[in-house]
C-alpha cells in the first residue's frame, strides 16, 4: 500500500458527525431534557399543592378539636344534684346558636360554686377567622373577642353549627322522658391565603356531654 493510500484509508476512518447529524442529535436532546423538565416541575408542583393541604387540614382540626373540646362542657354544674332537689333550674343550661352571626354561645361551671358569673363562652366567625370569647353573652358584641385562626394564614369562609329538632318537637336535641341531649353539627369551611385553590370542608358532630333537665 503505497503512502496515498493509506492517507485516504486513515483519513476515511476519521470522519465525524456532519451538520444535519448534529443538529438532529441536539434536537432529540432538546426534546428529551424538556419531557425530564416537565416531570420534574410535575412532581414538585404535586409535592407543594400536597403540603398546602397537609397544612390547611391541619390548622382546621386543630381548631375544630378546640371548639370540640370546649362544647363538651356546656352546661357543667358543680351543684346539679342540689338544683335538682330544689326543683331550680341549672343556671348553666344555655346554649345558644346565632345563625346570623354564625356564632355559637354556651356556658359552664368553671368555679364550681354553682353561680353563673362572666363563666359564657363562645366562638363565632368574624373577618374572615374564627374567633372565640371568654365572656360573652352576645355574639354581635365587640368586646372580648379574639382571632382562634390566623387571617393571615387561612381563610375561613364557612362556620356552620345547628343543633336539629331531631325528635320533631318544636325545640333543640331529643327529648326524653323529660331529658334533653344536644348533638351539635359543627362545619368549617376555609381555603389557604396564598393559594385560594386548596380549600377545605370538615364537619364534626358534637354531643354535649351535659343533659337538660
Amino acid at each position: 500500500m503505497n503512502r496515498y493510500k493509506f492517507k485516504q484509508f486513515t483519513m476515511n476512518f476519521q470522519k465525524g458527525y456532519n451538520l444535519i447529524e448534529l443538529m438532529i442529535s441536539i434536537t432529540i436532546g432538546m426534546i428529551i431534557s424538556a419531557a425530564i423538565m416537565s416531570i420534574f416541575l410535575a412532581v414538585i408542583k404535586s409535592d407543594s399543592d400536597t403540603l398546602k393541604s397537609i397544612r390547611l387540614n391541619q390548622d382546621m382540626r386543630a381548631t375544630m378539636s378546640l371548639i370540640i373540646r370546649d362544647l363538651r362542657r356546656a352546661g357543667y354544674n358543680s351543684a346539679a344534684v342540689a338544683n335538682v332537689l330544689a326543683g331550680t333550674a341549672n343556671p348553666f343550661q344555655t346554649l345558644t346558636i346565632d345563625t346570623a352571626n354564625s356564632c355559637l354561645d354556651y356556658s359552664y361551671d368553671v368555679n364550681q360554686d354553682g353561680v353563673l358569673a362572666n363563666e359564657s363562652f363562645g366562638y363565632r366567625l368574624s373577618g374572615g377567622a374564627i374567633q372565640t370569647s371568654t365572656d360573652t353573652t352576645d355574639c354581635s358584641a365587640n368586646g372580648n373577642w379574639l382571632n382562634l385562626t390566623d387571617q393571615f394564614l387561612t381563610n375561613i369562609s364557612a362556620f356552620t353549627v345547628t343543633d336539629p329538632d331531631t325528635d320533631g318537637d318544636g325545640n333543640p336535641g331529643i327529648t326524653t322522658d323529660g331529658v334533653t341531649t344536644h348533638q351539635v353539627t359543627i362545619t368549617i369551611t376555609a381555603n389557604l391565603i396564598r393559594d385560594t385553590t386548596v380549600v377545605r370542608t370538615i364537619t364534626e358532630i358534637v354531643e354535649v356531654r351535659n343533659v337538660e333537665i
